[in-house]
């Protein structure tokens, strides 16, 4: 079963011809870029050169869209000496980057997640969740004071610290809005404590959805969205 899952592999990394950059190198690149992730993990996978130069070349450009890239500075480092290790040159490395330019449509996939907070710390999991479900989502300023009764009291309550989130979920008919807060533990730096809802309302129709409770953890937010959002798939 290891062999034919290589074989495979080796099969779909073949895929990549001289100087190419497919859609899904674009895209994969454009998900660690936006979340803050070097992707070492990824790189270290990687056989094929041509896969390997994609990628690097990917990143570094969606890294540096806008400015003057720095490879010194780069966060993908690890796609850079994965390629070289597979037989790249810094001469055909150089090329691609002065030579390839982002596609439109990639452009403007990019410039519309670096509106949804994909790489916050609070957020990031479930603005990526609610775009994995097939819908989009736009946040209404950068997250302010705290907003439910639950998330207020929780200021009082000890080393706790609450952001209150306003944003708006568009399907393919509805637009919801979905108002939440983000009460945070002072000392945990990784995630916050739990969440508590205050709306998920569909602003075309008018329906309230029933958020009568505190949601504790991303995971059982999540589940619930999932659950009450399935009508609009």
């Amino acid at each position: 079963m290891n062999k034919f899952k290589e074989y495979i592999g080796s099969i779909n990394e073949a895929k990549h011809k001289d100087g190419e950059i497919q859609t899904k190198d674009w895209d994969r690149m454009m998900d660690l870029v936006l979340t803050d992730k070097d992707g070492a993990s990824v790189a270290k996978s990687i056989k094929d050169k041509n896969k390997a130069l994609a990628r690097y070349v990917a990143g570094v450009k969606l890294e540096f869209n806008g400015r003057t890239i720095d490879l010194s500075r780069s966060e993908f480092d690890s796609f850079y000496d994965k390629a070289i290790e597979l037989g790249a040159t810094e001469l055909e490395i150089d090329d691609m980057i002065k030579n390839i330019t982002i596609p439109a449509k990639i452009l403007t996939k990019f410039s519309n997640l670096k509106t949804k907070k994909l790489s916050n710390r609070f957020v990031g999991v479930i603005s990526k969740a609610i775009i994995k479900m097939g819908f989009d989502i736009n946040f209404i300023g950068d997250g302010g004071n705290a907003i439910t009764r639950d998330g207020k009291d929780a200021m009082n309550n000890g080393r706790k610290w609450t952001i209150g989130y306003k944003t708006e979920i568009i399907t393919k008919t509805d637009k919801l809005s979905f108002i939440f807060d983000a009460v945070t533990d002072e000392s945990v730096d990784v995630k916050p404590t739990y969440y508590v809802v205050d709306k998920l309302k569909n602003l075309t129709t008018g329906d309230n959805h029933n958020t009568n409770y505190g949601l504790s953890g991303q995971r059982d937010l999540i589940s619930w969205l999932e659950k009450e959002l399935a009508q609009y798939k």
